[in-house]
């Protein structure tokens, strides 16, 4: 059994990645694939940042996460689901 406030807790986070993924959804649907993170910073979005795990500076428009730029690497986590990208 878990307490009121580990409830309401998780009750937060499931909202916050419900509205990531609307907005996710949103940029797909819309086309409109656009950042606010200058392109001279993708290359470190590029080598660091996951497509599927997402970014790892927790960017809500991260060019790799929305599909501006594909990632040069897998990620840790890729590894440990055994994704390869090169």
């Amino acid at each position: 059994m878990i307490t009121e406030e580990q409830y309401k807790e998780m009750k937060k986070l499931i909202k916050e990645y419900e509205n990531e993924q609307i907005l996710q959804d949103s940029i797909r649907c819309n086309g409109s694939q656009t950042t606010t993170i200058p392109q001279e910073l993708w290359g470190v979005h590029r080598t660091h940042c996951c497509v599927k795990h997402g970014c790892k500076y927790d960017d809500k428009d991260c060019p790799v996460k929305i599909g501006i730029i594909e990632q040069d690497y897998s990620c840790e986590y890729c590894d440990e689901d055994n994704l390869i990208f090169n």
